[in-house]
């Protein structure tokens, strides 16, 4: 295992994320599951890190040192390359990949090839398309090779670097969330859109919202009553379908199809893949049906928080003019 002595440093000592990542997957290989807080701390024990920058703290108020941020950097990159799989409840193990990558490489694990991974590549394809699907054009321009007092010259500045950063983390975490999501079962999956589609409103006071049975939905699998006798009612159907998949406009018309049933009803189609071009044209031909795909839903659900919940929340001031008033 790569220990302190033989690990790339800041200028303080403190070890820089990279060289997280062999430790990591050696402690995974011996200990097969951990939380990923139980794994942060087990690799800075592992790894030998003077007691004074492994308890280093960016503030006191931090929940997590130094140290176990920058591995979690690195548990987050073998993540999206495919070496090491989510389980559940926080915790992560090695798998199969993993276990050949480190015999591989070792000691010389670099983070830049890691990067090149088929996993990682379609990680990075999913983070640019979510960028590209943003219709309000409030993603930040500008030069990303700023330093931190040209960020830090005026509040403007430090508002749009905030801003990005924030931007750039949920990206992180909506990829996340489609890759749970992808290893739920497909009632799992139901339930969610429910869920997400109460979050939005689209359920009355005293309206109902349930998942139909299992074998026998007649392709609907839910519905959501606007109003207690249920003369406002919305349809759903859900596809969990892995990111290189797409629905094409025949499952479009079996849709409209379960929709002129029940009286031409309006309908929700979700799905984690992607919609044809033909099956987005069609589906708004009809009028009655709205399609949302994997980018779409879970940049809904972090709007919403559905599966979820604020990390952290920061303040930042601004002056009162009102107040200065004489």
């Amino acid at each position: 295992m790569l220990e302190y002595n033989g690990m790339s440093k800041s200028a303080n000592g403190m070890p820089q994320w990279q060289t997280f990542l062999n430790p990591i997957l050696e402690v995974l290989k011996a200990k097969k599951i951990l939380t990923t807080k139980d794994l942060k701390r087990a690799v800075t024990i592992k790894t030998n890190i003077p007691e004074n920058l492994k308890n280093l703290k960016y503030k006191e108020t931090d929940y997590q040192t130094v140290a176990e941020n920058r591995a979690g950097f690195s548990i987050s990159l073998l993540k999206n390359a495919g070496l090491i799989d989510d389980v559940g409840r926080g915790k992560v193990k090695i798998n199969s990949e993993g276990i050949d990558y480190l015999n591989k490489y070792g000691l010389n694990i670099d983070y830049r090839e890691v990067q090149k991974l088929p996993k990682y590549q379609e990680h990075e394809k999913l983070v640019r398309e979510r960028k590209e699907s943003r219709q309000n054009g409030s993603s930040i321009e500008g030069n990303t090779q700023e330093t931190n007092d040209d960020i830090l010259e005026n509040t403007e500045g430090l508002e749009n670097f905030i801003d990005k950063s924030i931007e750039n983390a949920n990206d992180l975490i909506a990829n996340e969330l489609l890759e749970k999501i992808l290893n739920m079962h497909p009632h799992f999956f139901e339930q969610l859109t429910l869920d997400l589609l109460i979050k939005m409103g689209y359920k009355g006071t005293n309206g109902r919202a349930l998942v139909t049975q299992l074998s026998r939905d007649d392709g609907i699998d839910g519905v959501i009553n606007e109003d207690p006798l249920g003369t406002k009612t919305i349809y759903i159907q859900a596809k969990r379908y892995s990111a290189d998949s797409s629905v094409d406009r025949t499952e479009i018309q079996k849709f409209y199809g379960a929709l002129a049933e029940k009286g031409n009803e309006k309908g929700v189609f979700i799905t984690t893949s992607k919609f044809s071009k033909n099956a987005i044209e069609l589906a708004k031909n009809y009028g009655n049906i709205i399609t949302i795909d994997g980018i779409q839903l879970t940049n809904l659900m972090i709007d919403y928080k559905v599966g979820v919940n604020v990390k952290k929340t920061y303040e930042l001031l601004n002056i009162d003019e009102d107040y200065f008033i004489e």
